[in-house]
This record gives structure tokens, sequence and C-alpha cells, in this order.
């Protein structure tokens, strides 16, 4: 059969991709405007009813800010001072209105002609961006916005809708970067393995290293039930940006571990 295709980006929503057998065409499904700062995706049938379903990896709820659909948090990218140097102004949403979410002394030493306003730390910090810039710079930025951190499973309904349902709290703990997804306790159904962390945020929001790697069993009922690690056997610290198994001659499955600044871990899966 002719496999479609599905992407997923940073401020931007998982996006399905039609394949005719001659091209690829942009799909309007149920998960476009479902946008996240998604890290990686892999299709599973999870409820064994013969469509992919999907388990997309975000960067969790451990983090200062949250977006959510009443108030998510956005992007604006433009020469918002007209020296050739493109900025990009992040902001969460609050009574209608974004504000920025960037300390004073940050966002005038990036653009100098906020200066001019000699603004005091305490009225930018009640200020909206459309009382910081003007409307034309506002209007001809490009504007990203996010709705959703959670790493999430989309159940598929056979017809390209998806219903999305959030992964244990645990998983929540930091981001996901990676899934396996694999039948662990020969039941027939494909459990999960999830590994994350990112230490590269300001040093102001700290880093997201609260992942151990994860594990999920398939509960049969489109549910996940995350395993403890004495249980799971899995247990990887720092930045993991990539898992892969791979088997033996004799058929034993492993699983590797890529962690950033450390060798591979390789783990052995058991029957």
């Amino acid at each position: 059969g002719k496999a479609d295709l599905i992407t997923v980006s940073e401020w931007g929503a998982p996006l399905v991709y039609k394949n005719s057998g001659r091209r690829l065409s942009l799909k309007e499904t149920s998960l476009s405007d479902k946008t996240g700062w998604w890290n990686t995706i892999a299709a599973v049938d999870i409820d064994n009813d013969g469509d992919m379903d999907l388990v997309l990896g975000n960067e969790g709820e451990n983090l200062h800010y949250l977006p959510s659909e009443q108030r998510p948090m956005s992007m604006y990218i433009n020469d918002f001072d007209n020296n050739g140097t493109i900025e990009q102004i992040t902001t969460m949403h609050k009574n209608g209105k974004d504000y920025p979410l960037h300390q004073k002394k940050e966002i005038t030493a990036q653009m100098s002609s906020l200066k001019k306003q000699n603004l005091k730390a305490s009225d930018y910090a009640n200020r909206y961006i459309d009382e910081i810039f003007t409307e034309e710079s506002l209007q001809n930025a490009i504007k990203k916005s996010v709705k959703y951190a959670q790493s999430m499973i989309a159940v598929n309904d056979g017809k390209g809708n998806f219903s999305l349902k959030p992964l244990p709290y645990q998983t929540q703990l930091s981001c996901v970067c990676d899934i396996v997804a694999t039948d662990i306790n020969k039941d027939g159904l494909a459990d999960l393995i999830m590994a994350g962390n990112n230490f590269e945020f300001k040093p102001q929001y700290s880093q997201l290293d609260a992942s151990f790697g994860n594990v999920l069993l398939n509960q049969g009922d489109a549910s996940y039930a995350w395993q403890n690690y004495d249980k799971s056997g899995f247990f990887v610290k720092g930045e993991v940006k990539h898992l892969a198994t791979f088997k033996d001659k004799n058929g034993t499955t492993y699983l590797i571990a890529s962690v950033n600044d450390q060798k591979p871990k390789t783990f052995v899966l058991n029957e």
C-alpha cells in the first residue's frame, strides 16, 4: 500500500500528507490545529484495530510557563526595530492579550530603540505586546502559537479523526525526544519506551532533566501504565535524543539509547 507521511515540529501542529503514489498532498485532520513543541512522533496501532494511531512526544508539564487552549503561548518573529536583525518575542496570553515573557533588560539589550521609552521594570511587567511595539510591526510579524505541552497519544477512529489523550503524569516530568514501540510483555499489544531531557534552556528557566526514561505497558483500552524503574529495568540519565532497537543473529532484541556527551547505553529486552 501507499504510506501516508506524518510530520511534527516545534511551534507547529502534526501534519498529515496523503500519498497518491505520485505526490504528497497536505490533508486536513483533527490534529491540524493542535500546536505544540512536538519533538518526535511514532505511528503505532495502539488499540489493535488495524489503523495507525500516533504517539506524540512534547516538552511535558515541568515548565515555568504552561500553554493551554485558552491561554496559548506565542512567538512573534520580525525585525521590530528595523536594524537588519530578526528578533523573536515569546508571549503568554492573559485577559485576551499577549504579554512578553522576557526580562526587561533582555528585551532592551536586543532592541536599543526600546530604551527611548524609558520604561521602568514595573511598568514593563504590566504591558501587553501591543503597548510596546507598533501595530504595523506586529501585523508584519510571523506569529506561531502553542496550545499543548503534554506528550500525548492520538487515537485514530479510522476516518482520520484523532482523539488526543495525555500520557501518564510521570512522562510529563520532562520532554520526550524519542519513542520506540515494541511488545515488551508479549501480550500482542504495542508497549512504549521513551526518553528525553533538554539542557539548552536559558539559566533562569533551569533545564529539563527529570526524565530517567519511561516504559509504558499497553493496557488494551487505549491507555498506558507507567512502569517503575526497578520493574522496567530501563534507567538512563542525561539528554537522550535517540532510541532504536536491533536484533542479534539469535533473535534477541536490544535497545540502544544515544545520550548527548556520553557513551550510548544498551539494554536487552528480556523474554
